[in-house]
């Protein structure tokens, strides 16, 4: 083994879960950046805060109230054709959301049935995604580090992306 691989938590000893990590990554910030540029753009066009607040809740609820049905379904359907199902919608939801702003629309519902969307679909998608950890890291004892890395992108993610898009 390399001395270089020494420093690194045990589920990035595989190169399949760094390529993973690092996909992942760019992901979290991606998602964290977009979902203050949605809140900030709604927030621009009304001056409501209450409409703020209900873009952040539509984009957040799901994970609460989906969250058994996505695992169920993690469960029950072929997990990789679903996740990259899932993963298409949610570029194609984040293209959509760059043309309606591109296009300067102001009608404040698409822009919440956007958010809408973007949370159901982010929610049925961590479930999905967490479940081929196994076969990402194919060794059973890396599955700890591999869940304890994917929990440090994702809170490193959203320090990082928010203020990404604050810069922007």
């Amino acid at each position: 083994m390399p001395d270089w691989q020494l420093w690194l938590p045990p589920a990035l000893t595989k190169p399949r879960f760094r390529l993973y990590v690092a996909g992942h990554s760019v992901s979290v910030i991606g998602g964290w950046i977009q979902q203050v540029a949605l809140s900030w753009l709604i927030f621009r066009l009304t001056g409501s805060i209450f409409l703020l607040g209900l873009a952040g809740f539509l984009l957040n609820i799901f994970y609460l109230l989906l969250g058994p049905l996505a695992g169920l379904a993690a469960d029950r359907l072929p997990r990789l054709k679903a996740l990259i199902a899932i993963d298409l919608a949610l570029a194609a939801l984040a293209v959509l959301l760059a043309a309606m702003g591109l296009a300067d629309v102001t009608d404040i519902r698409a822009y919440l049935a956007v958010a809408t969307l973007i949370g159901v679909a982010s929610a049925l998608e961590m479930p999905m995604r967490q479940t081929l950890f196994k076969d990402i890291v194919e060794d059973r004892a890396l599955l700890a580090s591999a869940v304890a890395m994917s929990g440090m992108v994702y809170n490193v993610g959203r320090m990082i992306g928010p203020a990404i898009a604050g810069t922007c």
